[in-house]
């Protein structure tokens, strides 16, 4: 995803995320703890604001393939694609996505796809993306306890070829631990043989390596070197940066990651990739083609289906641990832009209207090979994700930036949209409790797109509660903004449990350095080790009927009906 579809789709946010604090004539926009600001949207599908959404979004696909070009810059009359959505919150459907969208280009009778006509089943190489798959394996198989172990603990080869060159700029494998390969911070270059290879010497001449004793089979433009080959070709290179310096991207470290993974387990990458994913998953279009060492960079092969497939199982954490996954969604480095951090192998934007509004992360990972292209992005804000799939009948990989932009721009505003709404209809109301303390406590419509349920009305008796949170927060009773984000904690059936945020509206910002440190003070106000600010709403039917407040030990609060 490009620059230009975060800047669109912060456009298409602003009005949503930031019209509340517009209204106000103070610099305050509300600092939300990291995560979704509202519940998870649930059944897109019957959502008409959803519905409507999608019928646009064909629609500027349709213009994009008849015009060739649009908002987001042109796309080529060569390349064949394939698109779809998904939610890990769609309870009824028997498909996997939720939105698809196929086209073929004039040429494809003559091209690579696996049909004459792009559709769910059509099979695309999908390059680079095979990455996410080597590290998920690794995750399931070998587990993230290995993260932290050096790679010269599974595989040596590479330490002795790295002292058997005996050069100071050699890489320091001991040093380079297996998590650093997954998060490109291994500060480890390419394995580059193949076509580059030859047209770099082709193009310098005498100023290359020839006849070297350091030119080996794995230089070749066959790529006909085994691992041992491999392992003692790449073990002598010379590092890039020093581990955990700075993010890299290197093809090689998820072949070596591959490597290490077959000595703790003791099978290999194809076995395991067979017996922990595409089995289990029923993956049955989705092939392993490892034609060279690099495999588990490349090597293989999809449908839009089976991703899709894959992709909502990663998001439900059907395979792994849930705690393992919500660590895996995370970023392991920073990059040198404020919007783009690295992770395990995800590349992340973080989409943002201002600088101190919501982030709502996407988690993508990219790749090409040959004359396919692959695009997947991530949404756990909204439980959602998109697949995007290209192969051209031209030279070269197809470009798939504008794709994602259209995606992008299209639909994080209605999924937001739908977030607010459902949240509304689930939470806002009035919640009463008359025995043994006379307590009411107002949930707002969150009509004004701020992040989180506001709280404008917390009365016990005579005490004005709201005004007890503020004294408590250092704040003036009329400056407190109480708002409320849910937490993963618990479940629609055992009762959402959400988090009191507590800020001062009139404070200012900070000149030239605006922060967000709310989640300084989560839990920090407790009665009988039961935090003030949390909320546990008892749910029935998605709806919240009633609300507890474990702290104050005073009963439940029973949410009056709504008038008919």
């Amino acid at each position: 995803m490009s620059l230009k579809a975060l800047s669109s789709s912060c456009l298409s946010l602003m009005s949503i995320l930031t019209k509340h604090a517009s209204s106000q004539d103070v610099p305050f926009s509300p600092c939300p703890l990291l995560g979704p600001r509202f519940p998870i949207p649930t059944n897109l599908s019957e959502s008409p604001i959803f519905q409507s959404g999608l019928e646009h979004l064909t629609q500027v696909f349709d213009d994009y393939v008849t015009n060739l070009n649009g908002t987001f810059g042109p796309i080529s009359t060569t390349t064949s694609f394939s698109i779809t959505l998904f939610s890990t919150e769609e309870e009824n459907s028997t498909q996997p996505s939720l939105y698809e969208y196929h086209h073929s280009a004039p040429s494809v009778e003559n091209g690579t796809l696996s049909t004459t006509e792009a559709n769910a089943s059509s099979v695309y190489q999908i390059g680079d993306l095979t990455t996410l798959f080597t590290t998920w394996l690794f995750l399931i198989e070998g587990g993230e306890q290995h993260w932290i172990d050096p790679v010269s603990k599974w595989v040596p080869e590479l330490l002795s070829a790295a002292q058997n060159r005996g050069s100071s700029f050699a890489v320091d494998w001991d040093a380079v631990t297996l998590g650093d390969l997954a998060a490109h911070l291994g500060g480890i270059g390419w394995y580059a043989p193949s076509e580059k290879s030859s047209q770099v010497a082709s193009m310098l001449g005498d100023l290359v390596l020839k006849n070297s004793t350091r030119v080996t089979l794995c230089d070749s433009s066959e790529g006909t070197c085994d691992r041992a080959e491999f392992l003692t070709h790449f073990g002598g290179r010379d590092a890039v940066f020093a581990p955990g310096s700075t993010p890299i991207f290197s093809n090689a470290a998820f072949i070596i990651l591959a490597h290490a993974l077959e000595t703790i387990t003791g099978l290999s990458y194809a076995a395991l990739l067979d017996r922990s994913i595409l089995r289990p998953l029923n993956l049955k279009q989705t092939t392993y083609l490892p034609s060279t060492v690099e495999g588990p960079f490349n090597g293989l092969a999809s449908t839009p289906h089976d991703l899709t497939i894959a992709l909502k199982n990663l998001l439900r954490s059907t395979l792994l641990p849930q705690s393992t996954t919500r660590r895996w969604l995370k970023p392991a480095s920073h990059s040198s832009n404020l919007v783009n951090t690295v992770g395990r192998p995800w590349e992340i934007y973080s989409l943002a209207a201002t600088p101190i509004s919501p982030v709502i992360p996407v988690y993508q990972v990219r790749g090409s090979k040959s004359v396919y292209a692959s695009h997947i992005g991530l949404v756990p804000d909204y439980g959602a994700g998109f697949v995007i799939l290209a192969s051209d009948t031209s030279a070269g990989s197809p470009d798939l930036n504008a794709y994602a932009d259209i995606l992008a721009s299209e639909i994080v505003p209605v999924l937001e949209q739908i977030a607010i709404m459902q949240a509304s209809e689930a939470f806002a109301g009035t919640y009463t409790s008359i025995s043994p303390t006379n307590m009411t406590l107002v949930v707002a419509q969150a009509k004004d797109g701020s992040p989180g349920l506001s709280v404008p009305r917390f009365q016990s008796g005579e005490m004005d509660v709201r005004a007890v949170y503020a004294a408590l927060n250092g704040v003036a009773p009329e400056s407190l903004s109480f708002r409320l984000y849910p937490s993963d904690v618990g479940s629609r059936a055992q009762g959402q449990v959400f988090r009191g945020v507590f800020q001062d509206i009139s404070a200012l910002t900070d000149t030239g350095t605006p922060t967000c440190e709310t989640w300084r003070d989560v839990n920090r106000l407790q009665v009988g080790g039961f935090g003030l600010d949390e909320f546990v709403f008892e749910m029935e039917g998605g709806e919240a009927v009633g609300l507890v407040i474990p702290a104050f030990g005073a009963g439940r609060l029973k949410k009056e009906e709504k008038d008919t």
